[in-house]
């Protein structure tokens, strides 16, 4: 597995944690999908994990690649690295989630560590967290828990509160690239390919993997959504209560579309960044997400809210000035 690039600041404050033992034994990673937080707990679990490497003595989140913990790694096949995806598992949650958790009663199989990595965190429901709480509570020595989230507002508050909070921006524009060019040779993608499909990546280019095996289908939907708003800002103000609904009814794509749609707002303010519009537009765009986000609101009077201000007529309300459309 390659070093993680980014975030520079914390892996530098988890390797000071890490030689010191002094690693909490519960950790909440939060930021955008895509940005490596997934990366980086494994980075962890395979420094933590190695049965080579001294760990008063480590300058990067590293195993030495080559024991057989490593190794058992790489092939996402240690018995004592335990993930588990609440927003991809399709059966009980509470089962997957006891289950996930019944070794912990015993010793570590390989040593004296073992991690436990929850993906998608915001998802856990009440009954699968009090069975995690307790464990959260008290782990036994050498278990250390790694959870990983988009909104950790949603997270129940009891378990947010056992975790040490880490908070990961995007990344930027160099490291984006350099995350894009080694998922691209991994994936044997067209540079011209990558470069029509930076919209969807900038700052979160773990996202690439996703896109990787439909990527007609993701370039088109960029191309659709920027067309859509070039009609918007144009003047199309059925266009724009049609399409904002449609967006509110995908819930499934809901995160990914009114993200895409902050990039495409993102890059036309950098073309024009003069123009009022889109840089009011943007604002309202990104605060109405954390409204959705963190009150759980509907999403289609949000996003109409904030995409209004790009229409001619109505340029430069608020969201607060179009709550007579939140029936809408």
């Amino acid at each position: 597995m390659q070093n993680i690039i980014g975030h520079t600041r914390q892996q530098k404050a988890l390797i000071k944690l890490i030689k010191l033992a002094k690693l909490p034994s519960a950790l909440l990673f939060s930021g955008d999908s895509g940005i490596g937080k997934k990366s980086l707990a494994i980075k962890i679990a395979e420094t933590l994990l190695c049965h080579n490497i001294h760990l008063d003595n480590i300058d990067q989140l590293s195993g030495c690649l080559e024991c057989k913990s490593c190794l058992l790694i790489k092939a996402f096949n240690h018995p004592d690295l335990m993930i588990l995806d609440y927003q991809r598992e399709e059966g009980s949650a509470i089962e997957a989630t006891k289950t996930l958790l019944s070794p912990l009663n015993y010793k570590p199989f390989l040593g004296e560590r073992r991690i436990v990595i929850l993906d998608n965190a915001e998802e856990i429901n009440i009954q699968s967290a009090n069975v995690l709480l307790k464990k959260l509570e008290e782990p036994g020595a050498g278990t250390y828990f790694i959870l990983i989230t988009q909104f950790p507002r949603r997270l129940i508050a009891t378990m947010r509160s056992r975790a040490q909070q880490w908070s990961f921006a995007p990344l930027n524009r160099d490291e984006t690239r350099e995350v894009v060019h080694e998922i691209a040779q991994k994936e044997k993608l067209k540079e011209n390919d990558i470069d029509s499909i930076l919209p969807l990546l900038e700052g979160t280019p773990g996202n690439l993997v996703a896109y990787a095996h439909s990527l007609d289908l993701a370039l088109s939907r960029v191309h659709d959504f920027d067309t859509t708003l070039e009609k918007i800002i144009s003047g199309d103000s059925e266009l724009l209560i049609s399409f904002t609904q449609e967006l509110g009814r995908d819930k499934e794509n809901l995160v990914e579309n009114w993200t895409l749609l902050i990039k495409l707002l993102h890059q036309k303010l950098r073309k024009d960044p003069i123009n009022p519009s889109i840089a009011i537009a943007l604002s309202e765009l990104i605060s109405s997400f954390r409204l959705h986000n963190s009150r759980n609101l509907a999403p289609s009077p949000l996003l109409l809210g904030a995409l209004i201000t790009l229409l001619p007529k109505l340029r430069g309300f608020s969201m607060k000035r179009v709550s007579f459309l939140q029936g809408l």
